[in-house]
Order: C-alpha cells, then sequence, then structure tokens
C-alpha cells in the first residue's frame, strides 16, 4: 500500500496503488459476509479487485482516523456509506490507483484520473460549448475539469445530474477548481482541490 495522504496534508484521504492479487486483497476483508454477497454480482476480475482494493483502502483509513468500520454499502442513489456512521465517504477507482476521503460533516466527492487524450474526445459529453472552449486545448486542464465535475457530483449523490447541463466550473487553475451544481432547485458549491503525482491528477471537495 502507499498512501500519499501528507503528501496531499488531508489526513482523510488516501491512495492506494494496487499491487496485490484479489486472494490477497480478500483476506484483508474476509471476515466480512457481506463481501462475499457484493462480489457475486461482480463477475470482471479487474472491477473485482477494484472494489475489494477500495473497501480495503476505507478499512485502512478509517483505522487510521479511529473509526469502526463494518462495511460499506450504497444507498439508494448508489452513494457510497459506511454502516454505523453518520460520517461520509466518497471513492475513486482509475488504472492501477484507487483514492477514499472521508469527512465526518459534510458530503465529501473524489476523482482520480489519468492524463489521457481520449478525453479530449468525449470532452462535450461533460463540458458546456463554453467550457470545452475553455479547457479542451490543454489536456492537464481539461483533465483537471473532469475530475473537479465527477467530484462534486459524487458530493452531491444524486441520481440524474448532468455532468455537462448542470454542474458549472466557476473557475478552475493547476490548484483548484470553484464549481456550481443545480440540481432539484438546490444550489450546491464547492472548492475542488488538485493533487498530481505521476501521470494522474487528483481532485476531491474541500
Amino acid at each position: 500500500m502507499i498512501t500519499f495522504e501528507n503528501e496531499i496534508n488531508n489526513p482523510n484521504i488516501a491512495l492506494w496503488r494496487i499491487e496485490e492479487s484479489e486472494k490477497d486483497l480478500h483476506k484483508i476483508v474476509s471476515e466480512f459476509d457481506w463481501i462475499n454477497e457484493h462480489l457475486k454480482e461482480i463477475t470482471h476480475q479487474a472491477k473485482r479487485i477494484e472494489y475489494l482494493a477500495s473497501r480495503v483502502l476505507l478499512k485502512k483509513l478509517c483505522q487510521k482516523l479511529n473509526i469502526k468500520f463494518d462495511g460499506v454499502f450504497k444507498d439508494e442513489h448508489l452513494k457510497p456509506y459506511l454502516v454505523g456512521n453518520n460520517g461520509h465517504i466518497s471513492i475513486s477507482h482509475s488504472s492501477d490507483y484507487c483514492a477514499a476521503i472521508y469527512s465526518k460533516n459534510n458530503s465529501v466527492g473524489i476523482d482520480i484520473q489519468p492524463l489521457e487524450k481520449k478525453l479530449h474526445k468525449v470532452s462535450k459529453k461533460f463540458l458546456s460549448d463554453l467550457e470545452n472552449d475553455k479547457f479542451n486545448k490543454n489536456l492537464e486542464l481539461l483533465c483537471r475539469a473532469w475530475c473537479a465535475k465527477e467530484a462534486i457530483y459524487k458530493m452531491v449523490g444524486k441520481k440524474g445530474v448532468s455532468l455537462r447541463n448542470q454542474i458549472k466550473i466557476i473557475e478552475l487553475n493547476q490548484d483548484f477548481a470553484f464549481v456550481e451544481a443545480i440540481f432539484e432547485n438546490i444550489n450546491y458549491q464547492s472548492k475542488v482541490q488538485f493533487y498530481s503525482f505521476e501521470n494522474f491528477i487528483v481532485g476531491y471537495t474541500i
């Protein structure tokens, strides 16, 4: 496990490069009956490894924060939550990495994304025309725009929110973004902080 919380300067965040096998990951959380039930629904091995890695990471993060870990379930909007805990979590996977964030009081969102040129081709699916004109020429800014929107999408945690039409980037630079989402007549606003390493960008709400 490789954690970068000290570099991010946020003890409630952990990142992990996934190098373990499915069998080794399963051993770490094998005491939970719900693990096997959830794994039955995942047929693709890579997805099973992602699932297990994120649960192991959350278990380790809870241990570090002295929080009891009894499991992770999803609500009716598919937003994950800790069983028996009123705090808030968000998780993300990309390539060989997974990320997790916890907050005691506020809904949170986190996203990890590699710098991939394919983002240029799909940018119109998550950016408005104005945003696309601003950010699509620069891959790093485009990737940050994606992470920012995904992070606040997860923070809102409601089905049906459109990244392109209902989440707006007010300001974005190399370090942070201010993002606004309007859904069901509620205005959600958040600052999204960025952290970069290797070929990845991490965006998380603060």
